[in-house]
């Protein structure tokens, strides 16, 4: 069977995040965004600890 394929729009921060969430999930994830090339916004983005664990593999995920 299939990965389900989930289709994702934009590219912000949480159309990488959300795809990279589900793909551990085991979904096939899709992102698309209407612009031709990503660039910065001016822009900035902090990342508070807790959601930097939440972006770590899981220690069951992790390869030896």
């Amino acid at each position: 069977m299939s990965s389900p394929t989930v289709i994702i729009i934009g590219c912000g921060i949480a159309g990488p995040v959300l795809a990279i969430l589900l793909k551990r999930k085991g979904y096939n994830p899709i992102v698309f965004e209407k612009v031709q090339a990503l660039g910065d916004a001016g822009a900035s983005l902090m990342i508070q600890p807790n959601g930097y664990t939440s972006l770590l593999p899981s220690p069951s995920t992790a390869s030896s």
